[in-house]
């Protein structure tokens, strides 16, 4: 059995720390063996040393383990699959990146379902998030003579998105006296644009059921903007198909009882989004600047297809035990299957295909609960919005670095939506009896 821990409970307040410096992974604290500190890491040593001393906590992860044991178990073969092959080469960090990721994952997960499933909660930990992220950056971009009340008026009336990548957002960055050469690694700001989203989405999956979400709605479009500041096409992508699929939920969750009322919502969602379409395609500075971003004719499209080709043909000489580690223009291969495959061998893209094909199951078995079965759901959480979680990292395995893999933040969000379920199970069980 579940039961929640009080508001001030020690590993509540690390898990409010964690999401404090979460959006802060650009930042580094220092290098050892090849594995770089970053300060939300300090959280979660603090949350090993208090899962490993709260025996409610050790019950907690018990019951994420069981309740998703069907993607964790071959996720965690194939990740020992890929230390062993890794073992020696300059890509052993990648698969000593991912234990101590799955790691955090299961120690964020089991605090979550222990104290994290109240909506106040929740709503804190995106808020904090959000805060720290524009507070620090404004007190680093003042060093530098520079602050987001320059820099978010130019792009406004110029949409120049180069001034904003370099001369605010590298400028900020680097502000940091223990920064690395000139800039900001794409890897660290795409952390950095998911974690800006994963508040966004914990700001709105916390808000209350009395009245309409007014706080949370204006929040999101500031999330919004960010992303696009950001230019992070992987995560805007998630963001733009994520909100219209958390909004047509929770009219579906709402009015399935009333199939004319949801066919009028639904119908109005959708002009929405065309009209939403008809603005950007306006012609004004800041959308001509966004649909050449867009246009995926550019290097980082073309290098893609490079990186795959590359990958199958090497895959092709050693289909059963892969071709070890390589990388092509300084980098592995950004495709999580792809990479594995040629690393590690078959079973290694067999266990990981696996245990990608298992989430995917459980993530659309609650989009059709949330939909159809809408009384399964006993959380004061928004389930509409838990759904955006996992998008993240389900896309961007398909094309992101790291060979692939998850970022922390994406773990971290896995997290949250693992913890919500297993609570909700939790307290389902509670009520009936079974």
């Amino acid at each position: 059995m579940i039961r929640a821990f009080p508001t001030f409970h020690p590993a509540l307040a690390v898990f409010y720390l964690l999401f404090a410096l979460m959006p802060l992974q650009w930042m580094v604290i220092g290098s050892f063996g090849g594995f770089t500190l970053r300060p939300s890491y300090l959280a979660i040593l603090a949350m090993f040393v208090i899962v490993a001393t709260r025996p409610k906590l050790i019950n907690a992860m018990q019951s994420v383990v069981a309740r998703h044991g069907i993607w964790l178990l071959p996720y965690t073969l194939y990740v020992a699959w890929l230390t062993l092959a890794m073992v020696g080469t300059p890509g052993q960090g990648i698969a000593f990146r991912q234990v101590f990721f799955l790691l955090s994952f299961l120690a964020a997960a089991s605090i979550f379902a222990q104290t994290g499933v109240r909506a106040a909660t929740v709503r804190r930990l995106g808020g904090l998030a959000l805060l720290s992220f524009i507070v620090v950056t404004e007190y680093l971009a003042s060093k530098v003579g520079q602050s987001w009340t320059i820099a978010i008026p130019r792009f406004l009336t110029t949409g120049d998105l180069d001034y904003i990548i370099y001369g605010f957002f590298r400028a900020t960055f680097n502000a940091v006296e223990n920064a690395r050469g000139t800039e900001v690694g794409a890897a660290e700001k795409n952390a950095l644009s998911v974690a800006v989203f994963t508040a966004g989405v914990l700001f709105r999956m916390g808000a209350p059921r009395s009245a309409p979400d007014r706080l949370g709605q204006a929040v999101m479009a500031g999330v919004i903007f960010l992303l696009v500041l950001l230019n992070t096409r992987s995560v805007l992508l998630v963001a733009i198909a994520g909100l219209p699929l958390a909004l047509w939920l929770g009219i579906a969750r709402n009015g399935i009882g009333n199939l004319p009322a949801l066919a009028s919502k639904s119908l109005l969602l959708f002009a929405g989004a065309a009209v939403a379409l008809l603005i950007v395609s306006s012609g004004h500075a800041v959308f001509e600047a966004l649909s050449t971003r867009f246009s995926f004719g550019d290097s980082s499209t073309v290098s893609r297809f490079h990186q795959w080709n590359w990958a199958l043909s090497r895959i092709e000489g050693n289909v059963l035990t892969g071709a070890g580690y390589g990388e092509i223009d300084g980098h592995p291969v950004h495709n999580l299957f792809l990479g594995a495959w040629m690393h590690a061998g078959l079973g290694a893209f067999l266990l990981v295909t696996g245990a990608y094909l298992a989430f995917l199951a459980i993530w659309l078995r609650h989009l059709t609960d949330t939909v159809l079965r809408p009384k399964v759901w006993h959380l004061d959480l928004r389930p509409e919005w838990i759904a955006l979680l996992p998008m993240t990292p389900l896309f961007r395995v398909w094309l992101s670095g790291d060979a692939g893999h998850p970022v922390f933040v994406e773990w971290m969000g896995l997290a949250v939506f693992c913890g919500a379920l297993t609570a909700n199970a939790a307290t389902a069980r509670n009520l009936t009896g079974r």
